[in-house]
């Protein structure tokens, strides 16, 4: 791909080199359908490799399950229609872009940091009462997954606006703008609008590092935003940002919390963190 290609062209190239399963194909076009429970787990049953993972999922001290679960049927009426789906997307988006450069970022390091994004996310929207618990875990997971898709399809930039980024210590969707006229923020929600996520996820991965900007009613965005926040200041992965933003009392009480909420939230942000990566394993 040629240099400073149009995120038209970045997600036509995208299209054309990454399939989704048709295992996943099924299963997403189920749930638009509202198939059963009973359908879902046939759909899942028809596939070993997802199978054996909703299982394990349904089993991790993720969902605090009290008793072995040993049927799909029941995994997915214990973890929900919905979230086997987000799971195994996530799984499957951690599979799409094989090969980028370790000059350009750390791939492991990188997943770490969106899952500690994404047990944060779900942890402050529990605080705040909130529904779709794992949905918002899922917003955390492909927060920054436009970043990867410049990085495997436009490494020249990708290197280009790392080294502007570290030399004017701007941040990176700053400079991303500048030299590709859009941001990851732009192409991973143009992707997710692709997966035919909902607009509540697409938006707050448009506009997590500028969510004043987001359209209003869009107010899932500062939940993300400071998810984002909390995992760089807690230091648990790395998604190859030239310097860590700070963390402020206006990031807490924009999504709806106190400062004063910080250290239990830390606190269970770091448990949590430790079996949400486990959900993940052998993937990064």
């Amino acid at each position: 791909m040629s240099a400073h290609a149009t995120l038209a062209e970045l997600l036509r190239n995208i299209r054309t080199l990454t399939t989704f399963p048709p295992v996943l194909v099924r299963l997403n076009l189920a749930l638009n359908a509202n198939s059963s429970v009973a359908a879902i787990a046939e759909i899942i049953g028809s596939d070993t490799d997802l199978t054996a993972r909703t299982l394990r999922d349904a089993n991790s001290s993720f969902y605090g399950v009290s008793g072995e679960v040993d049927s799909v049927t029941e995994a997915v009426e214990m973890i929900g229609v919905q979230n086997v789906r987000n799971l195994a997307l996530a799984t499957n988006a951690m599979t799409l872009f094989p090969g980028i450069s370790g000059e350009l970022i750390n791939v492991e390091a990188f997943w770490r940091h969106s899952i500690a994004c994404a047990v944060s996310a779900r942890l402050i929207a529990r605080q705040l009462g909130l529904e779709d618990l794992q949905g918002f875990f899922l917003t955390g997971l492909l927060h920054d997954v436009g970043r990867l898709a410049i990085y495997l399809y436009q490494p020249d930039d990708g290197k280009r606006i790392l080294e502007e980024a570290h030399k004017s210590e701007r941040y990176q969707f700053e400079v991303e703008r500048e030299i590709l006229s859009y941001d990851h923020g732009m192409v991973g929600a143009a992707l997710l609008e692709e997966w035919q996520l909902p607009a509540s996820i697409i938006y707050s991965v448009r506009y997590h590092h500028e969510p004043a900007k987001a359209p209003p009613g869009a107010g899932e965005v500062n939940i993300l935003h400071l998810a984002n926040l909390i995992a760089h200041e807690m230091q648990l992965g790395h998604s190859g940002v030239a310097f860590r933003p700070n963390l402020s009392d206006a990031d807490w009480s924009s999504a709806g919390l106190s400062g004063e909420n910080a250290e239990e939230i830390f606190e269970r942000v770091d448990a949590d963190y430790q079996s949400g990566t486990a959900l993940f394993n052998g993937l990064f």
